[in-house]
């Protein structure tokens, strides 16, 4: 089974370039993989599915198929890869910048982002310097403190 891979996508361009984007690239994308989050007479920005990794044979494509666009890719899979992905033909020639690095894995993200501390032995008996009453939200200790 593929890994998910979150595909944040501004692309701008001519309105005729960016009419085609909108209304042939996604024709056969399933509802559950594409949303449009903005979109206005220039410029779209959407959420888009992929396995692994981008479809970056695609992303380069597009360059060409539309040439007054920029495109923006900045992506995550679960896994913990993200990047970014700049394209442009704006200059008569194509243009690309690629930056990936190691992120957070969902794990990593789920354990460091998760809502409420876990409260054990020690904090519920008091002996922990910021534990309130057994079960009560604990806030973390800030690290400028004393």
């Amino acid at each position: 089974m593929p890994n998910d891979c979150w595909n944040n996508i501004t692309f701008t361009a001519d309105p005729g370039d960016l009419y085609a984007f909108i209304n042939i690239e996604f024709k056969d994308t399933p509802e559950w993989a594409l949303s449009i989050k903005k979109q206005g007479s220039g410029a779209v920005f959407l959420r888009l599915w992929s396995r692994w990794l981008p479809d970056f044979v695609w992303l380069e494509g597009l360059l060409t198929k539309y040439p007054s666009c920029w495109i923006k890719n900045e992506w995550n899979e679960e896994g913990g890869t993200e990047g970014v992905w700049v394209g442009s033909m704006r200059t008569g020639k194509k243009q690309i910048q690629r930056m990936v690095w190691e992120g957070m894995c969902i794990e990593e993200e789920y354990y460091r982002f998760k809502a409420e501390y876990e409260v054990n032995e020690d904090t519920k008996a008091g002996n922990a310097g910021n534990a309130g009453e057994a079960g009560e939200k604990i806030e973390p200790a800030r690290p400028d403190a004393e």
